[in-house]
This record gives structure tokens, sequence and C-alpha cells, in this order.
């Protein structure tokens, strides 16, 4: 494999703050999408204000991880694949307080149905030790190609064949 020159590449210096942050906030799309959810739930807050309504038209509400990604381990593994893809992420931190903005593009497949929703992630971060956990999260709806019934056909093969994460919750 041949190594190719760095060029004139030269990414924009970041604070050790800024790095953390993103790392938190590309990490829960990406443990998201492995069905890694044990390790997502690390990512946030003992309470999270969460807020889909622009996709989903239920009030933004605070919910506990736990029951933040179980909803979600009750869905997702129901697609055959998915893919969260994060761009311009950017960071502001205040002292033990973290504001960051994100596009994303979240694609789902199943069968030979596929849905795509693009937006914007605005999300609420907070100091916790040496880490940084997520506080609030925001989606923000822009664009969505494809069909919902995809939703419909994910959560019925989500039901019928549970991630075992929802089973280790139960007994938890």
């Amino acid at each position: 494999m041949p190594i190719l020159p760095c060029g004139a590449v030269q990414a924009p210096i970041q604070t050790p703050d800024e790095a953390a942050i993103k790392t938190v906030i590309e990490s829960m799309t990406t443990l998201a999408d492995r069905g890694e959810f044990r390790s997502l739930e690390q990512l946030f807050a003992s309470q999270v204000l969460v807020d889909y309504s622009s996709l989903t038209g239920s009030a933004a509400s605070v919910q506990r991880p736990l029951d933040l990604v179980s909803g979600w381990a009750a869905l997702l593994p129901g697609f055959e694949r998915t893919r969260h893809a994060l761009s311009d992420l950017t960071v502001r931190v205040h002292g033990n307080d973290a504001e960051a903005t994100a596009t994303a593009v979240a694609d789902h497949w199943i069968d030979d149905r596929h849905w795509q929703v693009c937006g914007r992630y605005d999300f609420a971060l907070a100091r916790d030790g040496r880490d940084w956990i997520i506080t609030a999260l925001r989606f923000v709806l822009c664009d969505e190609q494809g069909g919902r019934d995809t939703l419909e056909a994910a959560q019925a093969a989500a039901r019928a064949n549970p991630h075992p994460y929802l089973y280790q919750r139960q007994t938890a």
C-alpha cells in the first residue's frame, strides 16, 4: 500500500475538551448503529432532556439514560442496518458546560426499503470529572426520504427478536 503525502491538509486546532466532547457525540451514533446499548447509556447524565418533536410530533421530555437507550434498543435492531452520520460538528465550551451542533444524516434499511432523515442535532453537555456527558439532545428534522412504513416493519422485527440489552435491563 503506497504512503500518501499529507500535503497541505491542516486540521483546525481544538482544545482537549472540544476533542473529548466530539468523541462523546460521535460515539453516540456509532454505539447506536453497532447495538452497543450498555456503553451508549454511559454517555448520558442521570436525567437527559430529549427532543425529537420535529421527527415524532411528541413533546420533549426528561428521561433516564436507561429509558432513552431502551427505546432505541427496541427499534434500531429491527432494521437490517442503520447508519447515523454526523458532520460539521461544532463545540462551544463554557467552563463545566458545553453546547454542540452537528448535521446528521440517518439511514435505515429493512428488506428492500430505505428511510433517510436529515437534520441537525443540538446537544448540551456537562463536565463529569474528566469526562463529558450529554445532558440534552434535540433533533431538528430538515428532510426525509423514503417511507415511515420502515419504522413499523423494524418495530415488528425488533419485537419478534428483542435485543439482549432489553432482557439485561429488565433484570437489573
